[in-house]
């Protein structure tokens, strides 16, 4: 820990660095860096606040969240993030701020991931500078910073995995050594299933290959039982998934994403901005030239260590890739059919598996690392200047690595590639400022939040839906609302009953259904999805036309200021936020 702990501080402030001006809001603001920020980061900051808050009340309630009411064991339809909660829970409870929260478990793990590339290629090589380029390839690899981690809180916790990978690079010795790396696979596990399975599947394979050999036997032997162990762990832990899973047969259909993967799209799916095998190119050159000069050494120049450590790191590598592949690959749009030779074709649960590529993002930024150490010796045989050749290269590295990331510099075109924003993007956070709060606070029963639905066809607004989700932090209601990988059975009948409001028999039977009591219409919210998508580029000419969700606005702001109806009647406002009380209208 103290040698983990020596890098950190250098870390964090690049990370801070990197991200700013984020340090400067951690109250008040999130990352807005994609489009998936508006939603994915709302469902995991909500997921993580609810496993804070049913822990210290009543932990035997966590599977039934408040989300989808009335179905079953909520919580299980999302992503769990349980690997991140020890970064989460204490700033949330101390101070009642999920953004907060999620800011700081967000920069931690990032700069703690580092440090921990840091430390293991520093372990191999000697090398601080060495660790120094392995880290700043992860850090400067758009995936991390500006693509998926921004967005799924979670996937930012992968400190462990440098560990993992350090440990299971020799043969384990001891029950102590076996421990520690047991401990830290079920750490890692517990992040999320897409860094679950590829790791346990790697650890697996490397397991059965010392076992074949009887020297490594005995060690492949202790590999396989904490793998074993930990996917035991795991597979408790997640048990709420396969309840849900036998509660829906039909669950692969339960989504807004579409039932059919999406194939593989090569170069891009490997080497653009939303793969996170897309390290900068420089660090694949690096990479290269670093494994050729490896390869060349005369058999008595090659360091054992070294030599596994490189075996290792390729394999997490190629293992990340492979585990990409799609039944049918397409490179350059030209179909490539692997069927069932891909091994994502064995997993029909995991709906993205680009994001199994997690482990190859881990093995090529200890690449570079390795690399740069080798190269760094190559430089030092015979030249005068030998005492400056590596903190030199070291700086051309660095530069490089930068100049990808931040200005798109080396990269082609059709990757997809542009340069990034003066200053990282940032989003006001959801406070618990409404005048309307004080009364959603109060014990009752269910709430609906509309928008809940986009505003054309039968499409959920994913981004009104977490705002629910993330608003329902601060009251802990039930809620109609909802968001995850998948929904629950009847989910989409609900909300497009709740479309219909303020129709008085879509709200009848609302009611019937769910003892619906409150109602909480943002008025000035219908069509801000539309806009949004239209801001970013991504919008249709039709949901871009101008004035959109302006008339839903006025119908629920005259129907308010009417007075609304018995069964539907106005009792607090704040701007266009609007709340309602539903009765079955039978009294005044």
């Amino acid at each position: 820990m103290r040698e983990l702990a020596l890098p950190l501080p250098l870390y964090g402030a690049v990370v801070v660095w990197l991200t700013w001006p984020l340090a400067a809001h951690l109250r008040t603001h999130l990352p807005d860096s994609s489009f998936q920020c508006q939603f994915d980061l709302l469902q995991m900051i909500w997921a993580l606040a609810h496993q804070s808050h049913a822990l210290v009340t009543a932990p035997w309630r966590l599977a039934d969240a408040n989300i989808y009411y009335p179905a079953r064991h909520a919580f299980f339809y999302g992503d769990a993030g349980f690997g991140a909660l020890p970064y989460f829970m204490p700033t949330f409870l101390l101070t009642g701020n999920p953004a907060l929260a999620s800011n700081l478990t967000f920069l931690v793990s990032l700069a703690l991931t580092a440090s921990a590339l840091h430390v293991v290629v520093h372990r191999w090589t000697t090398s601080h500078l060495a660790g120094l380029v392995a880290a700043w390839t992860f850090l400067t690899t758009r995936w991390v910073l500006w693509t998926w981690p921004a967005s799924a809180l979670n996937y930012a916790v992968l400190q462990y995995f440098p560990l993992i990978m350090y440990l299971a690079a020799a043969p384990l010795a001891g029950r102590g050594r076996t421990s520690v790396l047991l401990l830290l696979i079920v750490l890692q596990g517990l992040v999320t299933i897409y860094v679950a399975v590829p790791m346990l599947a790697g650890l697996g394979l490397i397991g059965v290959a010392r076992m074949i050999r009887s020297r490594t036997r005995r060690a492949g032997w202790q590999l396989n039982v904490a793998v074993l162990l930990a996917g035991g762990v795991l597979l408790i832990a997640n048990a709420g998934y396969f309840v849900v899973r036998a509660e829906n047969p039909s669950i692969l259909t339960q989504t807004a994403w579409g039932v059919a993967r999406p194939n593989l799209q090569v170069p891009v799916g490997l080497l653009g901005p939303w793969a996170a095998t897309a390290v900068p190119i420089a660090a694949l050159v690096l990479i290269a030239v670093g494994g050729l000069s490896f390869v060349l050494r005369p058999r008595a120049e090659r360091d054992a260590r070294l030599a596994s450590a490189w075996l290792h790191c390729v394999f997490w590598t190629v293992a990340g890739i492979v585990l990409t592949l799609t039944p049918v690959v397409e490179w350059y749009g030209s179909p490539i059919v692997l069927g069932s030779l891909a091994v994502s074709s064995w997993l029909p649960m995991l709906r993205r598996v680009d994001r199994l590529a997690v482990v190859g993002l881990m093995g090529l930024s200890v690449l570079s690392g390795l690399a740069f150490a080798e190269c760094s010796r190559r430089l030092h045989r015979g030249r005068v200047f030998a005492i400056w050749a590596s903190p030199l290269l070291a700086l051309l590295v660095v530069a490089s690595l930068y100049a990808r990331y931040a200005y798109a510099v080396g990269s082609p075109s059709s990757l997809g590639f542009t340069p990034l924003p003066s200053s990282y993007p940032l989003t006001p956070a959801i406070t618990p400022s409404s005048l309307i709060m004080p009364i959603l606070r109060t014990p009752g029963g269910p709430l609906l939040e509309l928008p809940a639905m986009r505003l054309s066809g039968p499409a959920l607004d994913a981004p009104a839906n977490t705002r629910a989700m993330y608003r329902s932090i601060f009251h802990w209601r039930p809620l109609l609302n909802g968001y995850g990988g998948y929904w629950p059975a009847g989910f989409p009948e609900l909300m497009a009953l709740a479309r219909e409001l303020p129709d008085a028999e879509a709200l009848a039977q609302l009611r019937r259904e769910t003892r619906l009591e409150l109602l909480l219409v943002h008025a000035g919210d219908f069509g801000r999805l539309e806009r949004d998508l239209c801001a970013r580029g991504l919008g249709s000419s039709a949901s871009c036309r101008p004035g959109v969700g302006s008339a839903e606005r006025a119908t629920w702001l005259d129907f308010a200021e009417r007075g609304g109806r018995r069964d539907l009647r106005p009792i607090a406002r704040d701007g266009d936020d609007l709340l309602f009380a539903v009765s079955d209208g039978s009294a005044e």
